[in-house]
């Protein structure tokens, strides 16, 4: 009687299978920009577990067409394990790997002097004023990006799930308390709450904010014609990456320059956050491929 036992296991484990297979079926596929390995994997598992005399998933059908075959192909179509990037991490030759995931996005690639960072890569990619630097495991995206392309990406499931804003696993929207407002003259406009704190520190240690760039404490930005800007990213996917630059595209985005106030707002951040070191200062100029 064991073996009977044991046999009825394995049946209910394959019906989970099978269960979760149909289900990913019946997921709408057209909208999100698969890969081509994606889509032979959908096309797999449509052909096993569908027909035309045969819409229903048969057993016999399944073990003939091959069981290992459709839970390698559920396997690559539901898990994150395979939407994540290499681990580029103290790799030498890391290159040509960058540079590849870069133009299959179709982001500009710039060649730097020397290799700087935890990836040790000279290669750097660039939407106008935004930067993008290969992490171990994920694109980092520093720049003004518009509250406009970020709710575009935030409403793309593929953006939702690996475009995360400053790096956050909870997938926040692109809303307060993390986007950065600047008004037409390039002062950062924080909440009032924030500004007795502030005047506080400020009486306090004068020197210290002495080369502090202006700032404006009010609860509406918008009322004060201020923009609303995303200013980092972590990128987790290769899908992730290339509908962060199609969203940056349509936005027009490629055609900006960085506003001449980034800079000293970066720098200020920087020096208020004991934990922020700067990597790489090197200038991003074009270089011979």
């Amino acid at each position: 009687m064991k073996w009977k036992w044991r046999r009825s296991q394995a049946h209910t484990a394959r019906a989970e299978q099978v269960a979760l297979l149909r289900q990913e079926l019946q997921h709408d596929w057209s909208t999100e920009a698969l890969s081509e390995e994606k889509v032979f994997y959908q096309k797999l598992l449509r052909d096993i577990f569908t027909s035309p005399d045969e819409p229903r998933p048969s057993w016999t059908r399944v073990f003939r067409r091959g069981w290992s075959r459709a839970r390698a192909a559920w396997k690559a179509l539901s898990t994150r394990e395979q939407d994540s990037m290499r681990n580029l991490a103290e790799r030498l030759d890391c290159d040509w790997v960058v540079q590849r995931e870069l133009e299959r996005a179709q982001i500009e690639v710039i060649h730097l002097d020397r290799a700087v960072g935890e990836v040790p890569s000279r290669v750097r990619g660039r939407i106008g004023p935004v930067e993008i630097a290969r992490a171990p495991k994920c694109y980092i995206a520093e720049g003004p990006v518009p509250i406009e392309a970020a709710r575009y990406l935030y409403a793309d499931p593929i953006g939702r799930r690996d475009a995360l804003i400053h790096g956050m696993c909870d997938r926040p929207p692109p809303s307060a308390p993390w986007v950065a407002w600047y008004t037409a003259d390039g002062a950062r406009v924080y909440p009032r709450a924030q500004e007795t704190a502030y005047r506080e520190t400020q009486a306090r240690w004068p020197e210290a904010f002495a080369d502090v760039p202006p700032l404006v404490f009010h609860d509406l930005p918008e009322q004060l014609g201020a923009l609303g800007f995303i200013d980092y990213y972590h990128l987790v996917s290769e899908d992730g990456l290339q509908a962060f630059a199609t969203a940056l595209r349509r936005h027009s985005v490629d055609q900006r320059t960085l506003p001449w106030w980034w800079e000293q707002h970066r720098r200020m951040t920087a020096r208020a956050n004991p934990f922020t070191t700067e990597v790489d200062t090197q200038e991003m100029e074009q270089k011979p491929r």
